[in-house]
């Protein structure tokens, strides 16, 4: 959890470091069609969101540090069990890691840990916050002190608690004891380069890492900026409702003005799955106790109703590239007429949208989604992110478009805010209210004829609309037909 200014990627002194503005080869592998695209959004939005009806039957969260902590993390982890326990009714102990033979009695704590809950319907919470550096071989170290780092070198000699003798434990060689755990296991760690814990896979239950940042960045230590004071936020935030860690991320993720770094959410399961859901528990779960109003372990009063779409980041996207073989632009035509029409409630709940399409060795398509779809794809070397965006494709032609369907929108709007008054003044005429007779019959008639003609220029306007939707469609067919020609 120390601070470090992230140091310039790209070419330096020495021309063989890589650099990611020139690609090391011309052609990137694709897909063979949209399809195969289509089928993992479908996939991954249903995974993002939490599912009806399920619940584990209970949650256990065990909060590490070190006994001799120079960073001086109680605090943080202090907030953190709070909110665990008062608001989620998760079962939560801290735990010190000794300095004296820290490896083998954090061994024995985890075994421990996880050896007492055999159930797939349990959830296990591991947080470790403290310092981290990988070893030569990249593997995850976990320290006591600050101490030398191959990364940052000269920040460390800013330090005066710096200790080069400082007790550190591999944590790379004992996460697997969580990896193989039966529970469901969430790993969440506030630690310099803590994505390189992500570098083992299980093939069992659901497990996920969730981390400060990545594998070669440091990340802030305690104060209101650190991650963990983000996590307890966020946790707060979502109140009552049920989520998933894959909407936390989305909604961590986008916060530049407070995080340094950015955070990092991995699914180390190989067979993927649904994102972990979270969701505060009724307290009598937790005690031991039976509920027969509630038998599932939500406090199904605490819920929120809000739909969970509604409480991921709903400003910031992220602009993907998916590279499909070389006869996909007609398909992509084909395929935003069908996001619109006939796509499936998945994909109909969040906004996918088209921003480009490119011809390339491939066809290249430029799609903008929700960070929660984007975190749950599959890692296809087809698919690659380009970055998070706020708006959609500036160009002025889609802007012309936008603001034409804006006038119509308006045009709509301001008949059918027309109309209201005629209606009223319809009504009361035949009710008899504003005059009788031959006065009254005339007045009906011309106010029958004044909402005619405006229900008919509604008509047109709406028809209009429509005809130049399907024209802007056949002319997409038709020049990705002439492209593949």
């Amino acid at each position: 959890m120390d601070y470090a200014d992230p140091q310039d990627s790209g070419y330096g002194d020495d021309d063989s470091t890589p650099s990611s503005l020139h690609p090391d080869r011309f052609d990137h592998d694709h897909i063979s069609k949209l399809e195969v695209f289509s089928q993992d959004l479908q996939r991954a939005i249903s995974n993002s969101f939490p599912r009806p009806n399920t619940s584990y039957i209970s949650v256990h969260v065990l909060l590490l540090r070190w006994a001799e902590d120079d960073l001086n993390v109680q605090d943080e982890l202090t907030s953190l069990k709070e909110v665990f326990e008062n608001q989620y009714h998760f079962a939560t102990e801290q735990w010190d890691i000794p300095s004296q033979n820290p490896t083998r009695a954090l061994q024995n704590k985890l075994y421990d840990f996880q050896n007492c809950h055999q159930s797939e319907d349990e959830l296990l919470i591991v947080y470790y916050g403290g310092h981290g550096d990988p070893d030569r071989r990249g593997r995850s170290i976990w320290a006591a002190y600050m101490i030398f780092s191959v990364h940052t070198p000269n920040l460390l000699t800013n330090f005066r608690n710096k200790k080069s003798d400082s007790p550190t434990l591999n944590w790379s060689s004992l996460q697997h004891l969580l990896e193989n755990a039966i529970p469901h296991v969430l790993i969440i760690l506030d630690c310099c380069y803590a994505a390189n814990a992500a570098r083992d896979t299980s093939d069992g239950t659901r497990k996920e890492l969730l981390v400060a940042c990545g594998r070669e960045n440091p990340t802030l230590g305690v104060g209101i900026r650190s991650f963990t004071s983000a996590i307890v936020e966020e946790l707060q935030a979502f109140g009552r409702s049920a989520f998933t860690v894959s909407m936390l991320y989305s909604r961590l993720v986008t916060m530049r003005w407070r995080l340094a770094y950015t955070p990092v959410h991995a699914v180390l399961s190989e067979h993927g799955g649904h994102s972990i859901e979270l969701a505060p528990l009724s307290a009598l779960t937790q005690t031991g106790k039976s509920s027969d109003e509630n038998d599932s372990g939500f406090d199904e009063d605490m819920m929120d109703i809000s739909t969970p779409e509604a409480r991921v980041a709903p400003n910031t996207r992220v602009l993907l590239l998916v590279s499909i073989s070389d006869d996909a632009a007609y398909d992509i035509a084909e395929w935003k007429k069908w996001l619109v029409t006939q796509a499936p409630v998945e994909i109909t709940k969040v906004e996918v949208k088209v921003e480009a399409v490119f011809k390339s060795h491939s066809t290249m398509l430029v799609t903008s989604i929700p960070i929660v779809a984007w975190d749950c794809l599959p890692n296809r070397a087809a698919y690659r992110f380009i970055g998070f965006v706020k708006s959609g494709n500036l160009d002025q032609k889609h802007l012309d478009v936008e603001r034409d369907n804006e006038r119509l929108a308006a045009t709509i709007s301001t008949q059918q805010g027309g109309m209201r008054p005629v209606k009223k003044q319809l009504q009361l005429l035949e009710s008899g209210t504003l005059s009788t007779s031959e006065q009254l019959s005339k007045e009906r008639d011309a106010a029958r004829d004044s909402l005619s003609e405006i229900q008919q220029s509604m008509k047109a306007t709406k028809s209009n609309l429509l005809a130049q939707q399907e024209l802007a469609a056949q002319r997409q067919v038709l020049l990705a037909r002439k492209e593949q020609e």
